[in-house]
C-alpha cells in the first residue's frame, strides 16, 4: 500500500541543521549511537520501512542520529510504543490491517498512553479514507502527508521540523518539571519552615511561661527576703524603743522622788523649817520639775519627728540670725559659768531649710556645749562653705548621719572646750537604743534625747551630722545644710 521513493528526489537543499554523509551498508545502519532520536516506522510495507532506513542512514540532527524501530502493524505498533516511550517520532499509515488502524495507533497514544510529546505524522495513500480536514479535527496529529507527494525533499524537511518540534517540547516539559520540582521543593521548605515556626513558637511560648515562673519565684523570694528583712529591723526597733521607753520611764519618775519627798516634808513639817530651808527644798523641787519638763518636750518632739506629724517646710533663711539669736538667748547661761560664746559668721550666709528646725539645732547644741564646758572656757561657733565634709579627714568621728550632697552646702561647727567624749561613749551618739546621757561640769542633768532630736532634724534638712571628740580636749559637733539656690 506504501508507494516506493525515487532515488532521483534524494536531492535536498536550504536546511542549515542536517548533515549528509554518504550511503554505507545496512550493517552500519544497525550501529546506532546510544544518544539518538527514536523514529518508528509503522507501514505494513517493508519496502517502505526499507527505503525510509536507506535514505535516513546518514540523517543527523543537533549531533545526533536517528534509530529507527519499526512496527508493521496497527497492534504491533501500540506494544511497541509503549515500550519506547521517548520515541520522537512515528511517521504512521493510516490503512494497514483496517483501514483505520493507523488513526486506532494515533487515539491509543494520545487518549490511553497520555502521550503528548511524541510527534504523530500520518502517511496515507488513500486520503479518502481518512480525510485530511477530519483527521486534523477529529485526532491529535501534528501533520498529514499524502504518500504521492512525499518526495525524499519533503521526507527531510517533515523529519527536521518534527524533531525540531519535539526537542521544544522535550526543553518545555524539562522546564516544566524543573519548575514543578522547585515548587514541590519550595512547598516541602515551607512545610519545614511552618513546623519550625510553630515549633519556635511553642519553645517561645514555654520559654514565656518558664520566665514567668521563673519571674514569680524571683518576685516571691524578693518579697520573702524583704519582709524578713523588715521583720527584723521591726523587731529590733520594737526591742530598742521598748528599751528606750523603759529607760524613759526611770527617767521620769527620777526627778518625781526629790519633789515627791521635798513636798511632803514641806507639808507635813513647814513650820519647823528655817526660811533658808524651805528656800533649799523649792529649789530642788523647781529643778526637778524643770527636768521633767524638758523630758517631757523632747519626748513630744521626738514623737512628732517620728510620727511624721512636724512638717519639714523648706524657705530662704539667712543662718547668721538664727546663731545670734541664740547666742545672746543663751549668753547669760554661759556667763553665769564665765563661759566666753561667740560667732565668727558672716553676716548673710543663705540656707534653704526649716526655720523652726534649725533653730532647734543650734539652740540644742549651744546648751549642750555650755553644759559640757568648765568655767572660764570658750565656745565658737562657725561656718564654711564647702563641697568637701570635713569628717573625710577627721579623727576620733562619731558615725555620720545623713546622705552626702552633691551641690555646695554650708558646714556648721560648735565648738567648746570641754571635757570632750571618749571613743566608745562617741560611738553610742544618735543611737536611740542606748540613751546615752552624762552630767555637766556644774552637775547639769541632760535627757538624753537633745542630740538625738537634732540629727532628725538635721536630716529631714537635707543635711549630715557628726561629732568629733577626745577626752580632755573638747568636742566639736558639726553639721551640713544646704545653701540656697
Amino acid at each position: 500500500m506504501a508507494n516506493n521513493f525515487m532515488a532521483d528526489e534524494l536531492i535536498l537543499t536550504g536546511a542549515d541543521d542536517l548533515e549528509f554523509a554518504p550511503m554505507t551498508g545496512e550493517n552500519e545502519v544497525e550501529q546506532q549511537l546510544e544518544d539518538t532520536w527514536k523514529v518508528m516506522l509503522v507501514d505494513d510495507n517493508a519496502e517502505a520501512h526499507h527505503v525510509a532506513k536507506l535514505s535516513l542512514q546518514k540523517f543527523t540532527f543537533e549531533n545526533k542520529q536517528l534509530k529507527f524501530i519499526s512496527a508493521y502493524s496497527g497492534e504491533e505498533a501500540k506494544h511497541l510504543i509503549e515500550q519506547n516511550p521517548d520515541t520522537a517520532l512515528i511517521l504512521l499509515d493510516v490503512v494497514m490491517e483496517e483501514d483505520d488502524s493507523g488513526l486506532q495507533v494515533a487515539e491509543y497514544v494520545r487518549k490511553i498512553l497520555g502521550n503528548r510529546v511524541v510527534r504523530i505524522v500520518l502517511r496515507t495513500g488513500q486520503p479518502g479514507i481518512a480525510p485530511e480536514e477530519k483527521v486534523f479535527l477529529d485526532y491529535d496529529i501534528n501533520d498529514y502527508k499524502l504518500k504521492t507527494e512525499l518526495t525524499w525533499q519533503k521526507m527531510y524537511t517533515t523529519v527536521v521540523a518534527s524533531l525540531r518540534s519535539y526537542r521544544d517540547i522535550l526543553l518545555v516539559e524539562e522546564k516544566r518539571h524543573e519548575v514543578e520540582e522547585l515548587n514541590s521543593n519550595l512547598a516541602k521548605q515551607k512545610e519545614q519552615l511552618l513546623q519550625l515556626n510553630e515549633q519556635l513558637q511553642a519553645e517561645i511560648v514555654e520559654r514565656k511561661k518558664l520566665e514567668a515562673v521563673y519571674l514569680e519565684k524571683e518576685r516571691l523570694r524578693i518579697e520573702k527576703e524583704l519582709l524578713e528583712e523588715q521583720s527584723q529591723r521591726l523587731a529590733k526597733l520594737n526591742a530598742d524603743k521598748d528599751r528606750f521607753f523603759s529607760i524613759i520611764a526611770h527617767d521620769l519618775k527620777g526627778p518625781f522622788l526629790p519633789v515627791i519627798g521635798n513636798a511632803q516634808l514641806l507639808t507635813e513639817m513647814f513650820d519647823r523649817f528655817q526660811p533658808t530651808q524651805v528656800r533649799d527644798m523649792c529649789e530642788k523641787i523647781y529643778h526637778s520639775a524643770k527636768r521633767v519638763v524638758d523630758l517631757l518636750d523632747n519626748l513630744l518632739e521626738w514623737a512628732r519627728l517620728e510620727s511624721g506629724r512636724m512638717d519639714y517646710q523648706p524657705q530662704n533663711l539667712n543662718l547668721y540670725t538664727v546663731v545670734e539669736a541664740n547666742v545672746d538667748l543663751l549668753f547669760e547661761n554661759a556667763a553665769y559659768k564665765k563661759i566666753t560664746l561667740h560667732s565668727t559668721l558672716q553676716r548673710i550666709i543663705m540656707v534653704q531649710v526649716d526655720s523652726y528646725m534649725v533653730d532647734t539645732v543650734v539652740r540644742n547644741l549651744i546648751s549642750n556645749a555650755i553644759k559640757f564646758t568648765p568655767e572660764v572656757g570658750f565656745i565658737t561657733i562657725s561656718a564654711k562653705i564647702t563641697n568637701e565634709p570635713s569628717y573625710l579627714t577627721a579623727f576620733n568621728t562619731s558615725r555620720i548621719l545623713g546622705s552626702p550632697l552633691s551641690n555646695s552646702f554650708v558646714e556648721v561647727e560648735v565648738a567648746d572646750t570641754g571635757v570632750g567624749i571618749s571613743p566608745k561613749d562617741l560611738k553610742k551618739l544618735f543611737a536611740i537604743e542606748t540613751h546615752h546621757t552624762t552630767l555637766g561640769t556644774a552637775h547639769e542633768q541632760g535627757t538624753g534625747l537633745g542630740l538625738i532630736i537634732c540629727a532628725e532634724m538635721v536630716v529631714k534638712n537635707k543635711g549630715q551630722i557628726w561629732v568629733e571628740s577626745e577626752v580632755g580636749q573638747g568636742t566639736k559637733v558639726k553639721f551640713t545644710l544646704p545653701l540656697a539656690g
